[in-house]
């Protein structure tokens, strides 16, 4: 027991990500050994290493990649859980800290040019324009986003395992998820796919850097499949409520149950799995 003091007591000076790293040298892998085991690239495992929470895709994705790491490393979750939950935390309020505060124009006494006001009435109208376009086939068009988006910083609500509980042998449910086996044995490279249970329904999907993967009007009974090797894919639609969904064959509850703007949603089979898991507890 004394001997194991010392031990804790330096494991307690490193961060997780040196934990992480030092648990992956140990096993004498490489980045590259665990992107390919994880299918999570090498860039966010490295900056998960590097405690460079900013580059990361957010705090849910964070912990989900934390935990497909750990546990191919065969770091307990004891030593990295709750420590990442600090570090994460720490990071958000030195990021809020140093945050630069919001002009006032009533304290700067300037008020906007003519110039600016017409350039700013400009810029609404092409704004009005765009969401036109958008809500062409739909109805009830709303900018309030049904859902929560990947940066959930209420709840911490991760990448759950089939189960709906957190991963470990003697775990309960949790907030986080879990890249583990699920009792249907449906992983992350479980097919996602889209049907269109209206006509005209309004898709847009892009990775977690942006990208668009594909955006239209899909017809009725017209069907999607996400990209296995889309990076953190995610869905914006008017239509949550005209979208079926199926990750490895098994039925996913809509996204929304109302015509209803969602954005910036995970739609990735671990967050739709998650989803799920947590809607039938």
């Amino acid at each position: 027991m004394e001997d194991e003091e010392p031990a804790n007591e330096e494991l307690m000076l490193l961060t997780v990500g040196e934990r992480l790293q030092e648990a992956r040298k140990a096993k004498q892998l490489s980045l590259e050994d665990i992107s390919n085991s994880t299918r999570i690239s090498s860039r966010h495992l490295q900056s998960l290493e590097e405690n460079r929470f900013s580059d990361m895709p957010g705090r849910t994705y964070t912990i989900g990649f934390a935990r497909a790491y750990a546990k191919v490393v065969g770091l307990p979750e004891s030593e990295w859980l709750d420590p990442l939950r600090e570090e994460l935390d720490a990071d958000q309020n030195k990021r809020q800290a140093f945050a630069l505060p919001d002009s006032n124009i009533e304290e700067s006494g300037k008020v906007p040019s003519a110039k600016t006001a017409w350039i700013i009435a400009a810029v609404g109208i092409v704004a009005v324009v765009l969401g036109y376009a958008a809500w062409r086939g739909t109805s009830g068009f709303s900018d309030m986003p049904e859902l929560a988006s990947a940066e959930d910083t209420a709840g911490d609500a991760g990448l759950l395992d089939g189960s709906g509980q957190e991963g470990g042998d003697d775990s309960t449910a949790g907030d986080e998820g879990s890249i583990g086996d699920d009792p249907a044995n449906i992983g992350p490279d479980a097919p996602v796919i889209f049907t269109a249970t209206q006509d005209r329904i309004w898709v847009k999907f892009y990775d977690a850097n942006g990208d668009q993967l594909m955006q239209k009007e899909m017809k009725l009974g017209e069907t999607y499949t996400v990209p296995a090797d889309a990076e953190g894919p995610q869905l914006a639609t008017a239509r949550p409520d005209a979208l079926s969904i199926t990750v490895g064959g098994r039925v996913i509850e809509p996204l929304g149950t109302a015509e209803r703007v969602i954005r910036d949603v995970p739609v990735d089979p671990l967050a739709l799995l998650n989803r799920a898991d947590s809607a039938e507890q």
